[in-house]
């Protein structure tokens, strides 16, 4: 892994979002290059930062009390209608069953999709023989019947010169 790779990865690496194989290449090449290593310290001392600060800035209790009723006379107006909150005891009578119809629909559909792909498999196969039987039924199998080379040989260089590009 070269410099430049590593300066990608290091702030996933940093989140902690890169997967098993480039995580042990990125420490590797931590572990050997110094500039690497001090770019990896600063980003952990800005995340950091960002996370112990972000919290001190919030709105302040009459702006978000006006923007609530705001909001909700807006959406009186517009004749929005509210979502409803599920609680998770609510949730799971209602989800359980959509999920169970859910995947016994998945399971539907992969089984008529693989029954098409082996059945639209079959019609191939059988166009292919179908085709070699004709083939071999018609009288042609020897367009120029002769040992004569005279003959032989324009035909066959007819035959190549015509498919060539």
């Amino acid at each position: 892994m070269n410099c430049k790779e590593a300066e990608n990865l290091v702030p996933a690496y940093a989140d902690r979002e890169l997967d098993l194989v480039p995580s042990l290449e990125l420490e590797k090449h931590l572990d050997s290059c110094p500039a690497c290593s001090q770019i990896y310290k600063e980003t952990i001392s800005l995340n950091a930062n960002i996370k112990e600060l972000a919290d001190i800035y919030q709105a302040p209790a009459s702006l978000t009390a006006r923007l609530k009723s705001q909001l909700g006379s807006q959406a009186k107006e517009s004749g929005a209608v509210p979502i409803p909150v599920m609680t998770i005891e609510s949730q799971s009578r209602v989800s359980y069953p959509w999920a169970l119809a859910a995947s016994f629909a998945a399971m539907m559909l992969l089984a008529f999709l693989l029954g098409r792909n082996n059945s639209s498999q079959e019609l191939m196969t059988n166009e292919v023989v179908s085709a070699h039987a004709r083939s071999l039924m018609a009288n042609h199998l020897t367009d120029v019947a002769s040992t004569d080379q005279h003959t032989v040989k324009p035909w066959f260089s007819d035959k190549v010169i015509s498919r060539l590009p």
